[in-house]
């Protein structure tokens, strides 16, 4: 599957795909300079994606995504 690369006002590239596997559907994001996170709902990795392009990204006091249980690739 293509990736979708995003470009924001700012200049900053995005990037977002969506796939399934036998587990079910996943959602890779990367914003700016960020590592890019895969998510196990595609709905947390818009949710995430459209928050840092609002520029509010926030993570929680324990350092995890407020957007659900991203993996770390």
């Amino acid at each position: 599957m293509s990736a979708k690369d995003l470009e924001t006002n700012s200049g900053r590239r995005s990037f977002f795909q969506v796939w399934s596997d036998a587990s079910g559907w996943r959602a890779t994001v990367q914003y700016g300079n960020e590592a890019p996170r895969t998510f196990h709902e595609p709905d947390d990795a818009l949710l995430f994606l459209y928050s840092c392009l609002l520029g509010r990204q926030e993570t929680a006091p324990s350092g995890a995504s407020p957007w659900g249980d991203p993996d770390f690739h």
